[in-house]
């Protein structure tokens, strides 16, 4: 009898996992998740074929020194590193905000690629701190580990000054947000291009927990490192990337999109917006707390 989680699975997903990887831990690994997750098959091709078992838990962060060792474990496995955004087809002069309208206009490929647990709570989410007005890019409840994500967009290069301006957010967002039981809430910065040094020494002495991460659109191409053949930092063989058309002509379902959480979880969290749907995924809202209890 073959191992678990392999016995489990249908046989289409053993033949795929077969026919794509060559390392039998990496077979493990997509049947482990791909039997945790529900992923359907089409799912489980589209993680191979982005070679999610390399980007996975690959972002620069500071996690090991800002939170307990349980807790950071956990956060640095949903990170990746770099977000592949392939159903984005953005301009070389394109901004924040239109990277922000694509991943919303594709939120459920969106979720797909951020993985299991991120709820949406909200976009352009409005903070007030000493009557000064402040935005947060995204704004995401983590199921998982029980704490509020935020998301900054960066467009460029990752400079030391965002992560500065990260860790205000999150200092504002577990002070207005946060709630009994809630874990400290973790920052990401998404950005196009950054040097792996600087992100380290600029997270090294904060003490809000921020991880720093590539995003490629359509046009951005991927690093080297994890371009097809050899991946060098985990020293695992690769499959190559799926094609741009392939990605974007991918047909998701609702079915298949099992690991996606419901966005409308907003609401058993206990939190509100104004114009909640036209606010979530129009210009942007303000999240206020709501009376109800979690």
């Amino acid at each position: 009898m073959p191992p678990e989680p392999f016995a489990s699975l249908p046989l289409s997903h053993n033949l795929l996992l077969l026919h794509k990887l060559e390392s039998s831990d990496d077979r493990l690994w997509y049947a482990a998740r791909a039997l945790n997750f529900g992923w359907s098959r089409n799912v489980l091709a589209l993680q191979i074929e982005s070679q999610l078992h390399v980007r996975q838990g690959n972002a620069v962060t500071n996690f090991a020194a800002t939170l307990p060792p349980a807790q950071s474990d956990l956060a640095q496995d949903i990170t990746k590193d770099p977000y592949l955004f392939d159903f984005l087809a953005l301009r070389d002069d394109a901004n924040e905000r239109a990277v922000e309208d694509g991943l919303i206009r594709h939120v459920e490929k969106f979720l797909l690629e951020l993985g299991a647990g991120f709820a949406l709570v909200g976009r352009q989410v409005h903070l007030e701190v000493s009557q000064r007005d402040f935005y947060l890019d995204l704004l995401f409840y983590h199921l998982t580990l029980r704490c509020f994500v935020v998301i900054d967009l960066k467009v460029g290069e990752f400079t030391p000054e965002a992560a500065g301006k990260m860790n205000f957010y999150l200092s504002a967002v577990d002070e207005r947000f946060k709630q009994p039981g809630d874990q400290p809430s973790i920052g990401l910065i998404l950005c196009r291009s950054k040097d792996r040094v600087i992100a380290e020494y600029a997270l090294r002495d904060l003490n809000k927990p921020i991880g720093v991460s590539g995003l490629r659109d359509a046009a951005g191409g991927l690093p080297s490192r994890i371009s097809g053949g050899q991946c060098a930092e985990r020293g695992r063989t690769g499959t190559g990337l799926v094609g741009r058309a392939a990605m974007s002509a991918h047909a998701y379902t609702e079915y298949q999109l099992v690991e996606q959480p419901a966005i409308g979880l907003v609401a058993v969290l206990g939190w509100q917006t104004v114009s909640a749907m036209e606010e979530t995924f129009g210009a942007g809202g303000t999240l206020r707390p709501a009376t109800a209890q979690r």
